[in-house]
């Protein structure tokens, strides 16, 4: 089975500037389309875990690295799109999400937004039953700092399936 290639062109890199110059990946982001009711308008999102913004972005400069549209010879192949601090969370702290209010623009770079209904599985697509269950199927796609890519962003895809399922909270990364 294989993968809708709009899917890894939604995930960004996630960059800080370095101390001694340039920039270092410290995670991976996605860009996402809440659609109004009528499904016609949506409202852009940049969603990464909320321990990468605790861990690496908090405070710093920060960029969502995206491919160029159209590479010029001679120039990179990605853009480092600069991101404000305006950062959102839920006010449960177990919950691990950071959300930016985020459109991408047809500005020489690819990050397509999907429409988030069309990529959740939701109470109504799973016929009432949430949250999913124990070795129901998942699919993981993300950055890997060993291998981002020279020339463009090459995000890594896995499937495999949810482990456990439990009403108690666990301690994350």
């Amino acid at each position: 089975m294989g993968v809708n290639p709009e899917l890894k062109e939604c995930v960004g890199f996630l960059y800080v500037e370095a101390e001694q110059g340039g920039k270092i990946p410290v995670g991976t982001c996605f860009c996402l389309t809440v659609m109004n009711p009528e499904r016609t308008f949506g409202y852009g999102y940049l969603v990464t875990a909320k321990h990468v913004y605790d861990r690496a972005l908090h405070g710093r400069r920060s960029y969502v690295r995206f491919n160029r549209l159209i590479p010029t010879p001679g120039e990179p192949g990605v853009r480092y799109v600069p991101l404000e601090e305006r950062w959102h969370f839920h006010s449960d702290p177990s919950v691990d999400l950071a959300v930016l209010d985020f459109t991408p623009t047809t500005n020489n770079f690819t990050a397509t937004s999907l429409p988030l209904h069309e990529i959740t599985r939701t109470p109504e697509v799973l016929g009432g039953h949430w949250p999913p269950q124990e070795a129901e199927e998942v699919l993981f796609i993300g950055l890997s700092t060993q291998i981002t890519g020279q020339e463009r962003n090459v995000p890594i895809v896995r499937r495999g399936s949810v482990a456990m399922v439990t009403d108690e909270l666990i301690e994350g990364v």
